[in-house]
């Protein structure tokens, strides 16, 4: 998607893919998801497998590309207070979109909206596909994820074109 937007390499920095930034977390997850049980809850893994080596002070949960440190109990960065003592309101926070007015906000709150609707509504079988599962290579397009999303893929090309 950042490839689409044309902001890979900002996007990067500031919201590194899991896969990339925590792999042991990543890999944690797709253990969890492919065999369907929970061994701890999930802010406890997130916390276990915190990596030593960062970015700075703000760096930490808050910086992968869906930020979920507003909706479960764990610190958001490093070393911040100012963000680590901010209430859990339940939030999910779609940090892999460039900073966009107009027709790419648009876009970009579509396909975030899409991403919520269809991750809570669809039996988890039905994800499986979308997911990058241990030894499935990623996809090197997004046009099976805008299907899936029922999202016209062009359209979204071309607002950020």
């Amino acid at each position: 998607i950042a490839k689409v937007m044309g902001s890979e390499r900002e996007l990067r920095f500031w919201s590194k893919p899991m896969a990339v930034k925590n792999t042991a977390l990543f890999r944690y997850l797709q253990e969890m998801v492919v065999q369907e049980k929970v061994s701890e809850p999930l802010a406890k893994s997130f916390e276990r497998l915190q990596p030593k080596d960062n970015d700075g002070p703000m760096d930490g949960n808050r910086r992968y590309a869906i930020n979920v440190c507003h909706l479960l109990d764990i610190q958001c960065s490093i070393n911040c207070p100012k963000k680590n003592n901010v209430p859990k309101f339940g939030g999910v926070e779609f940090r892999s979109f460039p900073s966009v007015v107009g027709e790419g906000m648009r876009a970009a709150a579509k396909l975030a909206q899409a991403l919520v609707t269809e991750s809570c509504t669809r039996p988890v079988v039905d994800l499986l596909s979308m997911a990058q599962l241990s030894g499935i290579e990623p996809a090197d397009d997004a046009s099976q994820l805008f299907r899936f999303l029922h999202l016209d893929e062009e359209a979204f090309k071309r607002a950020f074109a």
